[in-house]
């Protein structure tokens, strides 16, 4: 998902010092792009204005930024202090983004994740592990909500379970054990679903 590609991007430019990350949902008013720039010094940046150049600015949860926001970021842009800036999130106002800055822009949308792509997750982090069947795995994301770190954070937990109680393979019945209010809420879903049959006359 896009914590992935944000992670690869810290991971190949952040050493260097390039990459500046900043998450929108923390903004109280508008975004301070002078103070994320000096902020790369420390508080010497802060106290004399330093400011670096060509930075890569990594802005997740960019759906919350204003015309106001994207103005200033176009001016930083055209002095040279940014020189790629990634904008992630969902259903980003495009039309608020200033013209100057949005003729630079390319779109990139993440295809959205099914329960194979699911399966190839897992096992580039485990291998083919027998402990984790595939069928398991793609329940497991059902019940995660279809959220890969969910997902993850799931499978974890169910195979240190099964390892506890002595498993060889997870099964159906284990993950019941494991998320039993899932299987509830599912279990309800259904007889609600189920209609009465009315009475013959």
């Amino acid at each position: 998902g896009k914590s992935t590609i944000l992670r690869r991007v810290l991971n190949d430019f952040g050493g260097k010092k390039q990459v500046i990350y900043y998450s929108c949902n923390r903004i109280e008013t508008r975004l301070n792009v002078k103070d994320l720039l000096n902020g790369r010094y420390g508080s010497v940046g802060r106290l004399f204005n330093i400011k670096p150049k060509d930075m890569i600015l990594l802005l997740d949860e960019a759906q919350t930024l204003s015309s106001k926001d994207f103005e200033r970021l176009h001016s930083y842009f055209q002095e040279g202090y940014l020189k790629s800036i990634v904008l992630v999130g969902k259903g980003i106002e495009t039309n608020a983004i200033a013209n100057g800055l949005k003729k630079h822009m390319q779109e990139v949308k993440l295809v959205e994740l099914n329960e194979e792509s699911a399966v190839k997750i897992v096992r580039k982090r485990i291998g083919n592990l027998k402990l984790l069947p595939d069928n398991i795995i793609k329940r497991v994301y059902t019940i995660s909500n279809n959220n890969v770190r969910l997902l993850l954070k799931n499978c974890e937990e169910v195979c240190k379970r099964a390892v506890e109680t002595g498993r060889k393979k997870i099964s159906e019945e284990f993950l019941k054990q494991v998320f039993p209010q899932h299987f509830k809420k599912t279990a309800e879903k259904k007889e609600e679903k189920v209609e009465p049959k009315k009475a013959e006359v």
